[in-house]
């Protein structure tokens, strides 16, 4: 067995390895997640992080030299073994006024001992809070927080909420240039006798200059971490790059997988690619059973017993059972279509079902029409030609303005589509009701995520309402229609059903049937993610035996 000698290269951002030839070490490097071979240096390159770093000593054990860096790295693997090493953090933690739970001094042990962490924590569970707690409890001075769009102006009110100290935090204003916001925050970090929190939008990493990369980064922390997860997307790649500046990396998201196991490896590219590496096809290879249309469909994973260990390494999860939140109530509200609305359905799911049964359509082509059927059931029939909307019925807004008309207190209204909401618009107006909105054109929230004031109804699209927002003075919900993202739906549930929640929340399901009785997409889409299945895949196998 030959000598390797491990060397840290900053200017490559990894740990370089060298060794006279040998075949079976060649061979281990080829399968070695993140290796690979420097040509114009004729040596071989790992990701400079604790788990490759790690990894590849205990494999070597009595075989391997190693430089002052490497050697760091590698005290931090041992770490990753032995979590909550010590006595847990105090309740008070210095710096920090609010009190820990019992779940949250656990994890801010697990940010401590990690210096790359996966929260994997339930909505309302308090990641702000534990992420700020483990800043001031490891005395760091500069930290950048990175999240979409939507969640910027939050982490204003959670500093100004659990901080001692004042201005710590500066938000990039979005309207801004991308420029303009990077200069900003370099200027907020050159003199940090103290904490300070830079919080970025994620749409900036791809654009921005250099001007952040001298910046000496405690810690990178990617919040609602779930966003990284498409392993060819601009943004998840440039996140990726940009977290190997940091001392410390850390996840914080309540869905790690919202659409199954291919999620994981953009987010843990980014906390530490020694783990599932940086080649996408070879992680499908190693990890995933792949199979469908073009092989591309995730049908399972090789070694599950394997691939749970890896993210445990990093994740820490708390679930929802730490809370003590009254319990919610689900009502299923049956709307029976209009007879135009229910003709236009059932010419459209016939066509629909013989196409499917035919092989005609594929979970690759079949988005489209399922949209399509969807919005039928809100009212709405769309020309394949023009694209236009025109209106079949109004069955589902009359039952929304029953309800609106007959509970006390604020109401959210979830929609899918645009349609939806300003039937919810409508609705409300015609009730006299305040109505707001957040939307993928309008943000009527206040600027710490919380309810916004002088509202009643407010209308949410829930691919843009899911993330960072604060509902819980609701205490009714409406799902008016739903998207096929199991990820959404329960953060959606999620910004109501939380702690501050004071009262059971009514959720109310609008489920449209035929006039006969017969089910519509909306029964199948409904039950699916109730029974926390895969919505397109649910949809085709029980259109296919129909």
């Amino acid at each position: 067995m030959p000598l390797l000698t491990l060397r840290y290269s900053k200017a490559r951002q990894a740990v370089l390895v060298a060794f006279a030839y040998d075949r079976e070490v060649v061979q281990y490097l080829q399968r070695f997640p993140g290796a690979r071979w420097l040509k114009s240096m004729k040596l071989w390159a790992i990701p400079a992080t604790p788990v490759a770093v790690g990894s590849l000593i205990e494999d070597f054990d009595g075989h391997v030299r190693v430089d002052s860096e490497s050697d760091a790295l590698a005290d931090e693997f041992r770490v990753l073994r032995e979590p909550y090493l010590g006595p847990l953090p105090p309740k008070k933690i210095d710096g920090v006024k609010t009190l820990l739970w019992e779940h949250q001094r656990k994890a801010v042990q697990w940010l401590t001992t990690h210096p790359a962490a996966l929260l994997d924590m339930e909505m309302g569970t308090g990641k702000s809070l534990t992420a700020l707690a483990a800043m001031q409890h490891l005395g760091l001075k500069r930290v950048l927080i990175l999240c979409p769009s939507s969640v910027l102006n939050v982490w204003n009110g959670q500093t100004g909420r659990h901080l001692e100290r004042r201005g710590v935090c500066m938000v990039a204003d979005r309207r801004h240039l991308v420029a303009r916001r990077v200069k900003s925050i370099k200027q907020f970090m050159e003199h940090a006798p103290h904490l300070r929190i830079g919080v970025l939008n994620y749409e900036s990493v791809p654009y921005m200059d250099s001007s952040l990369e001298h910046v000496p980064w405690d810690a990178i922390v990617a919040d609602e971490c779930h966003k990284l997860k498409a392993p060819t997307g601009r943004i998840s790649k440039a996140v990726a790059r940009f977290g190997l500046l940091a001392k410390r990396r850390w996840g914080m998201t309540g869905t790690p997988l919202p659409h199954g196991p291919m999620d994981i490896y953009g987010q843990y590219r980014f906390l530490d690619a020694g783990i599932f590496g940086t080649s996408v096809s070879k992680f499908r290879r190693r990890h995933l059973i792949m199979g469908g249309y073009g092989n591309y469909e995730v049908r399972g994973i090789q070694n599950e017993i394997d691939f749970q260990r890896r993210i445990n390494l990093l994740r820490l999860h708390v679930g929802e059972e730490v809370l003590d939140l009254p319990k919610s109530l689900d009502i299923e509200m049956p709307v029976t279509l209009s007879s135009a609305e229910a003709k236009a359905y059932e010419r459209m799911e016939a066509s629909f079902v013989a196409d499917v049964k035919s092989g005609v359509v594929v979970a690759s082509t079949a988005l489209v029409r399922m949209l399509m059927m969807q919005e039928l059931t809100g009212g709405w029939i769309r020309d394949p030609d023009s694209g236009g909307l025109y209106q079949q019925g109004t069955a589902k807004a009359e039952v929304l303005s029953e309800i609106l008309d007959g509970v006390n207190g604020k109401v959210v209204v979830f929609c899918r589509f645009r349609a939806d909401l300003r039937a919810a618009e409508d609705a409300a107006n015609q009730l006299g009701l305040p109505y707001g909105e957040i939307s993928g054109k309008r943000k009527d929230i206040s600027p710490t995520g919380t309810w916004p004031d002088g509202v009643e109804v407010l209308g949410v699209q829930i691919q843009s309402g899911g993330l960072g927002v604060d509902l819980s003075r609701a205490h009714h919900a409406v799902f008016y229609s739903l998207g096929f993202s199991l990820g959404d739906f329960r953060q959606a549930r999620k910004r109501l059903d939380r702690p501050g929640q004071t009262q059971a929340v009514r959720f109310y399901h609008l489920v449209a049937v035929l006039p006969d009785g017969g089910q519509t997409i909306d029964a199948h889409v409904y039950e699916a993610l109730r029974n926390r299945q895969a919505v397109v895949d649910r949809l085709l196998q029980t259109y296919k035996e129909a």
